[in-house]
């Protein structure tokens, strides 16, 4: 969760609702992927009787293991777009100025570039950003809620004798919980001729599974200048 949020931290309050606004302002993020090794067979699961009746969602084994590699899948995908934004970054950077950066418009990154490269970046950005968010909600609910769960499998007698069930909270820190908010919903009428697909399409296509709530309105309008 930690290591989602240090990702987060480099664009969190920056994003925007135009999608190259998004991949230009996420710089490359220096990180080195740790995956979690998926060795079930070393963990004890607290699977409920059948005729319990209505089960506990961290009781499902699939939704943990789905947890698991999804954090690992998103670690994958923030090194692949890096390897993509660097190359791109220095090219427009390169072109358009000598200060390090550039403010440029869409126009003149696909002449820079080309179309077809720019929109693997924004593709890719896309996907990191809904798939982080997610992500952390998943994981916040589970180390919220798994410990609760636990508790009631466990003889609390017995317990004494080993310790206490490890809880965390992060409900008194401003800065944790902003970084649990959703990003801004993305516009992506400004790009569906870049990609050939219709808004729903898109929308589709960038949809984790994971259950969504609003992101928070987005004050500043559609921009058409890109800063990188």
């Amino acid at each position: 969760m930690f290591n989602l949020i240090s990702i987060k931290q480099n664009y969190h309050g920056k994003l925007e609702e135009a999608p190259i606004q998004r991949a230009a302002v996420i710089p490359t993020i220096l990180l080195i992927p740790k995956p979690i090794v998926e060795d079930y067979s070393q963990l004890s699961f607290l699977e409920p009787k059948q005729e319990s009746g209505e089960h506990p969602t961290w009781s499902n084994i699939r939704r943990i293991r789905t947890m698991i590699h999804n954090y690992n899948y998103v670690q994958e995908l923030w090194v692949m777009r890096n390897e993509i934004d660097r190359p791109i970054r220095e090219k427009i950077v390169q072109r358009y100025s000598t200060k390090g950066y550039a403010y440029v418009c869409p126009e003149q990154i696909y002449e820079c570039v080309g179309e077809a490269n720019f929109s693997v970046l924004v593709d890719l950005t896309e996907k990191v950003i809904n798939l982080t968010d997610d992500l952390l909600v998943e994981l916040d609910d589970f180390r919220a809620n798994f410990p609760v769960y636990a508790k009631t499998h466990i003889n609390s007698e017995i317990l004494k004798r080993y310790g206490s069930v490890l809880t965390y909270s992060i409900d008194k820190n401003e800065i944790l919980l902003a970084m649990l908010k959703k990003s801004p919903n993305t516009d992506y009428s400004s790009v569906t001729t870049l990609f050939g697909a219709t808004t729903e399409e898109l929308k589709q296509r960038y949809s984790t599974g994971y259950v969504r709530k609003s992101a928070e309105p987005v004050n500043s309008p559609l921009d058409h200048m890109a800063h990188l």
